[in-house]
């Protein structure tokens, strides 16, 4: 079990850590500021992720049934957007 843990652990750091934009900005900011600076951003930017996801996972469950019964009106109004950005690019 304790064999799993770690590689979950290393793969989810290995994942977390790809170069990004917010890597950059994290990396400039440790850089820049100081180590504290780079920590505070770092985990700045994991609790926005982490309410990115629970936005995601719980948001769309709550207002699935509203966007369904609207399938319409959202249609209507998301073509005419796109006819205007055609005939605007004409």
């Amino acid at each position: 079990m304790t064999i799993f843990f770690l590689k979950g652990l290393a793969f989810g750091f290995l994942l977390a850590a790809t170069v990004g934009p917010l890597w950059v900005l994290c990396f400039h900011r440790t850089i820049e500021r100081g180590a504290l600076a780079g920590f505070v951003s770092g985990m700045g930017i994991a609790v926005a992720d982490g309410l990115y996801g629970a936005v995601a996972a719980f948001g769309l469950t709550a207002i699935s049934g509203f966007l369904l019964d609207q399938k319409f009106w959202i249609g209507l109004i998301g073509g005419l957007f796109l006819v205007y950005l055609g005939i605007s690019a004409l």
